[in-house]
């Protein structure tokens, strides 16, 4: 298994479903980022509720065999993804 160095990241985009159980509910979610890239968040479970809600966010990302995976550290909910003007989320 290849992983590339770990790098902190802010990135912005939707939350999005990754993985579902057998009864299609969510199990994991990924960020659909404005920089067309796609990151699986490793820390998944905060992220749940809000499905397809724009956010900014800051965190550790690497790369293990062509995905990038990343760690958030803080997130603000936004209400675009291009707006100037954020509403700050809680801190994780």
């Amino acid at each position: 298994m290849k992983t590339d160095p770990t790098i902190e990241k802010t990135l912005t985009g939707v939350i999005t479903p990754f993985g579902w159980g057998e009864n299609d509910e969510v199990l994991s979610v990924a960020l659909s980022a404005t920089d067309e890239q796609e990151y699986l968040i490793e820390n998944t479970q905060p992220f749940i509720p809000l499905l397809h809600h724009p956010v900014r966010v800051t965190g550790t990302v690497k790369r293990i065999e062509n995905q990038n995976i990343i760690r958030i550290k803080s997130y603000q909910v936004v209400e675009d993804v291009h707006a100037d003007h954020y509403r700050c989320a809680p801190k994780l």
